[in-house]
């Protein structure tokens, strides 16, 4: 089962799981790791070969994956009636380093955790798409937070529920994580027919996460009885669910993706008024307007010059009164983002953005011509 269920990439490196490999017993599991070559990709081998360090047959360590820069989480559902965990890898000194096991506090007899994760800075959420929390195989998610003295063997630090759990839901069977939001897949939920699937949006809160329900639902908007809306995907604000068994005109159970803004479903401001609603019932309030129709109130928007107008909808940002588009530098940086002439740091082609063709203007000024002929 390589590359079954379970691939991740970041940068030059692809981690592909193996959760039937049997190095350590009878689907043991393995993830193999690989690293471009220097010339590019081409037919390759794998650079490491990883496995729990306690590893045994039926774990099924590798049945998901996730990487995020130098740090991988592994899934282990394990074969009934053991629980499932998660273990934690870091890339250290050219060598993949197993740094943690994660556990729930409350072990659930087949609860498979990890059957999905996902990995954002020091934050890792898994799903348990068994767990009987609000009936047989209604699932959770865990949310794990890397302690100050780093990853080492923990419990989570908060369990996630949807507020309509039910038998069968099979809620965690896809997470995905960006910032400080959780998007969490269901694909029996039936909202919208039988095994129709729905997605949580979850926003951790000021105080940190904690045991919580969603914070808004998605269902699609022409959800259908066996599409299993579900497989999750989470950058900024922008979600993708899949639905791998919808029927449309591409023939019966042929899938379909959805991507949704996230933004209205969430909270920017903690007043406990999600963005969608405080935007829908403004009543001209310019704080809680939302000028460039992204989901978010103007009010939790940049407002560089501090006149009521947020970056993307004001002409101009300086308050020079010279307009953007004919401004030279269209916005003041901060004052410890400048050079004792009020030039921005870094900028040595006075373009006003700090890009590669400073750099190159830098080689020129202090050590010659990149090349000369």
């Amino acid at each position: 089962h390589f590359s079954y269920n379970a691939v991740a990439t970041t940068g030059e490196t692809i981690a592909v799981g193996a959760f039937y490999d049997d190095d350590d017993g009878g689907e043991s599991g393995s993830v193999y790791i690989y690293e471009m070559p220097a010339e590019g990709w081409t037919d390759t081998c794998e650079t490491a070969k990883l496995t729990a360090s306690d590893g045994q047959a039926g774990d099924q360590f590798g049945y998901s994956v996730i990487l995020d820069g130098t740090t991988l989480a592994v899934g282990a559902i394990q074969n009934p009636p053991n629980p499932g965990h998660v273990y934690v890898f870091t890339y250290e000194e050219a060598v993949w380093v197993e740094e943690a096991k994660l556990s729930a506090s409350v072990p659930v007899s087949d609860g498979e955790l990890g059957t999905s994760v996902s990995v954002y800075n020091d934050t890792v959420v898994a799903g348990a798409l068994q767990d009987d929390v609000a009936g047989v195989r209604s699932g959770s998610a865990y949310v794990f937070v890397k302690p100050l003295t780093g990853w080492e063997n923990l419990t989570e630090t908060a369990k996630l529920t949807p507020s309509d759990g039910a038998a069968m839901d099979f809620f965690g069977s896809g997470v995905s994580m960006y910032g400080d939001t959780i998007l969490a897949g269901a694909p029996r939920q039936d909202d919208s027919g039988a095994d129709s699937g729905c997605a949580y949006v979850f926003q951790k809160p000021s105080g940190g996460w904690t045991d919580m329900t969603e914070t808004a639902k998605i269902l699609p908007s022409d959800g259908q009885a066996g599409a299993h809306f579900n497989a999750v995907g989470l950058a900024g604000t922008t979600g993708v669910i899949g639905a791998h068994t919808d029927d449309n005109f591409n023939g019966i159970d042929a899938g379909a993706a959805y991507v949704f803004n996230v933004a209205p479903a969430l909270d920017c401001d903690g007043d406990g008024i999600c963005n969608g609603l405080e935007i829908a019932t403004c009543d001209g309030d310019p704080a809680c307007g939302d000028c460039n129709l992204n989901g978010v109130p103007d009010g939790c928007e940049s407002d560089c010059d501090g006149d009521g107008l947020i970056n993307d909808c004001d002409p101009d940002i300086d308050d020079d009164g010279v307009s953007n588009e004919d401004d030279v530098c269209d916005y003041t940086p901060p004052s410890d983002h400048v050079e004792p002439d009020g030039s921005l740091l870094g900028d040595f082609d006075g373009d006003c953005d700090v890009d590669l063709r400073d750099f190159a203007e830098f080689q020129i000024r202090f050590t010659g011509p990149a090349c000369s002929e």
